[in-house]
């Protein structure tokens, strides 16, 4: 039996004037929904940021090829990073490309994983670092398209991570409406995810997208039906996946006495 039963959670918005030294931190207080009072308050982007990147993680493991993998990460952030890991786990790569708009971002990228083992390959012309990919991550919050679709070769998979709102934009709709899409949830796709810009351009309708990622691991719809198929993974961020993962958190906090406990 889940511990917390319709629970619901609150996000506090993250602080434009904050200490350039720290991270931002976005408090998830998540309510107990039969009796609506506090459960519990965590740190919702850490939360935000590990779920996303298994959630990918997941959807890469049953779109890509399977392949010794050539992996793209575009952007060079907190995400990208953490993108990598998850990825690693799931994938037999062989080689990982990055690109960032800002040439040291992705040096610094390249080094912190040559630290870790991983050799890390900084691309300065984005074009040229997806050539060969069989697996692109998108980790942006660019309201431009970056990638195009001559640029990507068949039988490639892309999780696009970083359209989360409206008007934001990684991938060129012409890409899009010619891939094979699973979307973490379909309505969001549609309004703040990448189906936004190719169905404002008359270019796809709302049931183009493929399934959503629950049903790909449910089995019920495959997540590629063909090797030169290009797949995108979008992921435009669902809230109970947040929830279940702080659920889990909290029965291990609560098993190891972890901490802080409140009256109220």
């Amino acid at each position: 039996m889940p511990l917390l039963p319709d629970a619901t959670g609150h996000v506090s918005p993250y602080s434009a004037l904050r200490d350039p030294g720290c991270f931002a931190v976005s408090a998830r207080g998540l309510l107990h929904g039969r009796r609506d009072c506090p459960t519990a308050i965590l740190a919702a982007n850490v939360i935000t940021t590990l779920r996303t990147a298994a959630g990918a993680a997941v959807a890469a493991k049953y779109a890509a090829r399977p392949v010794e993998s050539v992996v793209t990460i575009v952007g060079a952030g907190e995400q990208a990073h953490v993108q990598l890991e998850a990825l690693r786990l799931v994938l037999n790569i062989g080689a990982v490309h990055v690109w960032a708009r800002n040439p040291d971002a992705a040096v610094r990228f390249s080094a912190i994983w040559k630290e870790k083992g991983v050799n890390v390959t900084p691309f300065i012309e984005l074009q040229s670092a997806v050539a060969a990919a069989d697996v692109i991550v998108t980790t942006t919050p660019s309201v431009k398209p970056l990638l195009f679709k001559p640029w990507i070769r068949l039988g490639t998979h892309i999780n696009a991570i970083g359209s989360d709102a409206v008007g934001k934009q990684e991938l060129a709709a012409d890409l899009v409406a010619h891939s094979r899409v699973i979307a973490d949830k379909r309505v969001q796709s549609l309004s703040i995810g990448e189906m936004q810009q190719p169905i404002a351009e008359g270019l796809v309708e709302a049931n183009r997208i493929a399934a959503e990622l629950g049903e790909v691991c449910a089995g019920f719809v495959p997540a590629r039906l063909s090797d030169d198929e290009v797949t995108v993974f979008d992921s435009s961020g669902v809230s109970f996946q947040d929830l279940i993962v702080a659920e889990h958190l909290i029965r291990k906090a609560s098993e190891s006495n972890a901490g802080i406990s409140l009256t109220m």
